[in-house]
């Protein structure tokens, strides 16, 4: 049940793997990489509003404490997801996610054109 993992691999282009440090497309290369580069989403809008320091503090503690090794396990997606959050501040990237039919944006101060795109529902994640 690695859905949410392979989900973000998939849309990753070459430049964006670059830019992760990504060495192969491995979703536990992924996780540690996004451990790594953890850091705080500063100018991050999330459904057009600006995040709050409190909730920037909770996305950096999630992504600290989450266990690589549970992976297989599967990933709750959240509607703030911490490591959507990440990605999309550290990519540059906007990013659409449908999620149970509600858009849902994570948005960095000055994105790329090219958004990355989701959609979840209650038991699958997958890429657009």
């Amino acid at each position: 049940m690695t859905c949410y993992w392979d989900g973000l691999i998939k849309s990753l282009d070459g430049a964006d793997c670059d830019m992760l440090g990504l060495k192969d497309r491995s979703i536990y290369t992924l996780i540690d990489r996004l451990k790594a580069l953890n850091c705080p989403t500063l100018d991050m809008k999330w459904q057009d509003v600006s995040i709050t320091s409190s909730q920037i503090q909770e996305n950096m503690s999630h992504i600290k404490d989450y266990p690589t090794s549970s992976a297989p396990q599967g990933y709750l997606c959240s509607t703030f997801d911490p490591f959507l959050c990440i990605l999309s501040f550290l990519l540059q990237k906007t990013v659409h996610m449908d999620y149970c039919g509600s858009a849902i944006k994570y948005e960095p101060n000055t994105p790329s054109k090219t958004p990355l795109k989701y959609r979840c529902n209650r038991v699958h994640f997958w890429n657009l």
